[in-house]
């Protein structure tokens, strides 16, 4: 496997905890790694409640069903928040303010090239967030 975008939901591994065989390879996305950031945050923040999803709508939500059934798991309310760029950033972040208590920062592209845009809104915001790489600055 040269590279995977998802090899647990691609059926291509059991699990990347043990795939199963010998797999050689990359894998920068996962549902499962999605799962474990809302844990995380939960983790830092044990008295949170509800957690707002930013999420990509033009991408395929291939870990939105997994974050959903660990937020339930949790005991967390889950609101999604949908956006298609930069430009629907502070309207997410201020609709969302109020509703949520902290905002899970799903895997895309288009959130990785506007992260310093993402972090300055979830400070401004006074919003805790986590992301899927650690260089959002």
């Amino acid at each position: 496997m040269l590279a995977s975008g998802e090899p647990v939901g691609m059926g291509f591994v059991a699990s990347l905890a043990r795939p199963g065989g010998n797999v050689t390879g990359l894998s920068s996305v996962s549902m499962e790694l999605s799962a474990k950031r809302l844990e995380l945050l939960r983790e830092l923040l044990p008295r949170v409640s509800r957690v707002g999803a930013l999420r990509d709508s033009a991408i395929d939500a291939v870990h939105l069903t997994t974050t959903q059934e660990t937020a339930r798991a949790l005991g967390l309310e889950l609101q999604i928040v949908a956006v298609r760029g930069r430009e629907d950033f502070e309207g997410a972040f201020g609709g969302a303010r109020g509703r949520v208590e902290a905002i899970a920062v799903l895997s895309s592209g288009m959130f990785h090239l506007h992260r310093e845009a993402l972090v300055a809104l979830a400070a401004r915001h006074r919003l805790p967030a986590i992301y899927d790489h650690r260089n959002y600055v």
